[in-house]
């Protein structure tokens, strides 16, 4: 990998343009485009930190090791995540890890990719999400996938998200391993006799910071339904799906309009699918459901939110701001934090898990130790030995990746 960063030398916030390579996992530095002027080598092992700051314009991360106390770059959002994810499969490179180290539990799903199991490694519960490079080629989503999976790897370790762990691959699949959510948001409320307000509150305080900081790393969820949000065993909110779902086939309930209209969209979107998920929590259903695609489309641009119940209380109000048509007039995160909905909410509390309703009640888990077989076998379709697919021969999707924190406890 090569191009122009921008680098602090000094911390005075001068920026000097400077062009790198990272030759295996040595990073090189030179003022010119020349490879015989270069001016300094940085060496990308385990001991290396990488950090990528919360900023607004141009993200910078930087660089951190033995000789480096604190080697700062910059540049646009896309190139940034890319080096990122590069020196940080440089870090994690000596990760070996391969499906048979996994303890197979119970199948919990499928995609048009691979079957998504429930699996053990080291006494701890992992989701493996299989995803086949034919149908990758196949369906032609190898271009869409992998900058996708770049910036998952480039994340930081965040506690409402379902984190990465793992990734591998082999001859004929490419694998995700995610941490394991134990219960889903909406079943669980669905079974509560009655929803207090603190604890509708609780969930959506922290879908609000989930996607706000999703939004500072410069990255539009697009899917939020119901079924991607998880509770952890603690009861906080686990964002799930993001990255996983590489089809285009979104759940239209939960679309902005200008998705559906096929028009630019940002982090808007985002703020509209929550308004659907808190109008789903309160009515069990979402506001503008049809028996086909063209009437929930036309539904949603065209049709107005009724309240049965809760008319005019803080919550209607706040999801009527939420479900407003015209992206421009859409609530944003700072109106949403100052609404009547959200008052006397401590939101660093809410970002630090500190923050819990008197009527808190912790989520239960699925006990699955009965299901443990030494007989599981997955629907995989294997590679051909020959293949009509360009470039299916010793197809790659690039370095594999073991999270910092796992990494420490295998090494």
């Amino acid at each position: 990998m090569k191009g122009v960063l921008l680098h602090c030398s000094d911390g005075s916030g001068n920026w000097i343009p400077l062009h790198y390579w990272l030759e295996g996992c040595t990073l090189k530095v030179s003022k010119t485009e020349s490879f015989e002027e270069i001016i300094q080598q940085i060496e990308i092992n385990e001991q290396t930190n990488i950090f990528l700051q919360d900023c607004q314009g141009m993200p910078t991360f930087y660089i951190e090791n033995e000789n480096f106390k604190h080697y700062e770059l910059k540049a646009s959002p896309v190139e940034v995540y890319s080096w990122v994810f590069c020196l940080r499969s440089c870090i994690f490179s000596t990760s070996n890890h391969n499906y048979a180290q996994f303890r197979k539990i119970t199948k919990l799903g499928s995609s048009p990719y691979g079957d998504i199991t429930l699996c053990e490694y080291n006494d701890t519960l992992n989701v493996i999400i299989e995803i086949g490079k034919k149908k990758l080629v196949e369906f032609s989503h190898v271009e869409s996938y992998i900058p996708e999976r770049n910036l998952i790897f480039s994340l930081p370790q965040n506690q409402f998200l379902l984190n990465l762990l793992y990734t591998f691959q082999d001859a004929n699949n490419y694998y995700l391993s995610l941490e394991y959510p134990p219960s889903e948001l909406l079943p669980f409320l669905s079974g509560l006799p009655m929803i207090p307000e603190d604890v509708l509150r609780f969930y959506a305080s922290e879908l609000v910071v989930t996607l706000d900081f999703l939004h500072n790393h410069f990255i539009v969820y697009r899917g939020l339904t119901s079924s991607n949000i998880f509770l952890a065993k603690d009861g906080h909110v686990k964002l799930g799906g993001y990255g996983t779902d590489i089809s285009s086939h979104r759940e239209l309930e939960y679309l902005a309009p200008e998705i559906i209209q096929g028009q630019p969209y940002g982090k808007a979107v985002d703020w509209w699918s929550l308004g659907i998920i808190l109008y789903e929590i309160l009515y069990e259903e979402t506001p503008f459901f049809a028996d086909s695609p063209e009437k929930i489309k036309k539904n949603i641009l065209e049709n107005s939110i009724k309240f049965v119940r809760f008319r005019g209380s803080p919550i209607s109000e706040l999801i009527l701001q939420l479900l407003e048509k015209d992206p421009k007039k859409r609530i944003t995160i700072a109106g949403i934090k100052k609404s009547k909905f959200f008052e006397g909410v401590d939101w660093n509390l809410v970002s630090a898990r500190l923050s819990k309703p008197e009527a808190f009640i912790e989520p239960g888990s699925t006990d699955y130790t009965n299901l443990y077989s030494t007989d599981f076998q997955l629907n995989s379709e294997f590679l051909p030995t020959s293949s009509t697919y360009t470039g299916i021969e010793n197809f790659s999707l690039g370095q594999e990746y073991s999270s910092p924190d796992e990494h420490d406890e295998t090494k």
